[in-house]
């Protein structure tokens, strides 16, 4: 009786395995990782990105101050603080001009192409004022924080989550996105999803862009 009891419990707690033997967890193979689907970004906004990288010499960023001045008219100077936006307003003038990410030289032309039929005067431009040049990082990173860029510094996506400790343990690194303003569409857009597992493991620097002041 006793024996028949010890089988009925041998049968009823482990079914999948012989009476008095040592459990084992069973040996799966683990699946392959798969990178996620990635959603669809304009073509147009993609290549934007692509194609956007750091101007030679120093170019005017959001929360610069700067001071446009036309020779022989003082009533024209204006000193400005470059908005979000990077649309700088002229004195008397209905026009705006784009500042953000261009150099003072590309600023003199544009100010200098507004006045064209009213003026003819030598623009000049200066910075009064520097903002910090700063990268956020954010999301699965170690340690996410702003990176102030020095003057000059050419910083790739792969180099900036460095900078934030590298990835967490979790992270998607098959869908890393930068955030940037879009001068043009005076908004932020995002970029495709960006293959970092591919720049890491393979060298593969198709989607190691450069990241730029003020991007996320």
């Amino acid at each position: 009786m006793t024996r028949l009891i010890r089988l009925l419990a041998c049968l009823l707690v482990l079914p999948a395995a012989a009476c008095g033997s040592t459990w084992r967890t069973p040996d799966v193979a683990p699946l392959d990782p798969q990178p996620a689907v990635r959603p669809a970004v304009e073509p147009e906004i993609d290549a934007w990105f692509r194609a956007t990288a750091p101007a030679g010499g120093a170019t005017v960023e959001a929360g610069d101050t700067i001071r446009i001045e036309l020779q022989g008219l003082p009533e024209y100077t204006v000193t400005r603080e470059v908005p979000p936006d990077g649309n700088v307003p002229l004195f008397r003038s209905s026009q705006a001009i784009s500042a953000r990410g261009r150099t003072l030289q590309q600023i003199e032309a544009a100010v200098a192409e507004a006045y064209a039929g009213t003026l003819d005067a030598y623009v000049t431009v200066t910075l009064e004022r520097a903002a910090p040049r700063v990268v956020y990082v954010a999301g699965a990173v170690r340690n996410p924080q702003a990176h102030t860029l020095r003057t000059g510094e050419r910083l790739t996506l792969l180099q900036a989550l460095t900078l934030a400790g590298g990835p967490t343990e979790n992270a998607d690194l098959y869908t890393v996105t930068i955030m940037r303003l879009h001068p043009e569409l005076g908004r932020v857009v995002s970029s495709a999803p960006l293959d970092v597992e591919s720049v890491q493991s393979r060298g593969d620097q198709t989607d190691n862009l450069i990241v730029l002041a003020g991007d996320t």
